[in-house]
């Protein structure tokens, strides 16, 4: 994308203004597409990052961009939450590390432990957060693991709140 931005801004003369429209993680505080056209081309920028007026936060960061367009509201949406740190395995591990389960979780409800392995989702295998991310957000409301448990696999199923 910065690539392709530092092109058209070498194509047209200074007096050009171009819009380009991204996704708020490709350029919230500074970083992403804006901080990688500029080391590109130098070149004057702002950024407008949209923001729904019902935000969780009542200050809105002022690090999200130069200006920020506040929206119409948006319905919340409900995630149940796992209640686990983990910390992926190297490339010769399989799997991710539970680091630790927080009390009162659906993961300590579940039986998880720090120090299990958490192998599959369903029919899914697990190598990194992603993998682990990309099968919560399927938004079921129970999911089965297969953990390794020292050498043992077992099965856990998890009820989501």
């Amino acid at each position: 994308m910065a690539e392709t931005l530092a092109q058209a801004l070498n194509r047209y003369d200074a007096n050009v203004t171009i819009v380009a429209l991204l996704g708020k993680g490709h350029m919230s505080h500074g970083l992403g597409v804006p901080r990688w056209t500029a080391s590109l081309v130098p070149h004057s920028h702002r950024t407008v990052t949209p923001v729904p007026m019902n935000h969780p936060r009542s200050v809105v960061d002022p690090d999200l961009g130069d200006y920020v367009w506040i929206t119409e509201a948006v319905a919340p949406r409900h995630r149940g939450r796992l209640g686990i740190m983990i910390r992926p395995g190297d490339e010769q591990e399989e799997g991710v590390k539970v680091m630790n389960v927080f009390p009162g979780s659906a993961a300590q409800k579940a039986g998880l432990r720090a120090g299990d392995v958490i192998l599959r989702i369903g029919d899914e295998e697990v190598r990194s957060f992603e993998d682990l991310h990309g099968e919560l957000q399927k938004q079921r409301r129970t999911h089965r693991f297969i953990l390794r448990r020292g050498d043992e696999e077992i099965p856990v199923t998890v009820e989501m709140d």
